[in-house]
């Protein structure tokens, strides 16, 4: 919903500390979470912590064109990948790419 309190010192507090965390990271990975519009407060912290080299990992089950068009706009450095959570996991390859590069 795009109506949400936010106001509350307990969630303003979770964002500061999320956008530290993402400004700190070298690489984010999505599983599972389509940063749908609604989710403007998420995206701006993204887009205003991830630096320019920042790479993002984005895992999509379905391969869908929305989930390309809803992270599109953070990062030059997306990288998309068409499986499941599951798969992923039992894959140690896939997860050694993902977690060390």
């Amino acid at each position: 919903s795009h109506l949400k309190n936010l106001s509350h010192p307990v969630i303003s507090n979770l964002f500061i500390e999320a956008a530290q965390e993402v400004r700190r990271s070298r690489k984010v990975i999505f599983v599972g979470y389509s940063l749908p519009e609604a989710d403007i407060h998420v995206r701006a912290i993204l887009k205003r912590s991830l630096s320019e080299t920042s790479d993002i990992v984005v895992v999509d089950i379905n391969n869908s064109e929305n989930f390309r068009i809803n992270f599109g706009g953070l990062s030059k450095n997306i990288r998309y990948i068409q499986s499941s959570f599951e798969d992923i996991v039992h894959d140690n390859d896939i997860m050694r790419d993902i977690l060390v590069s």
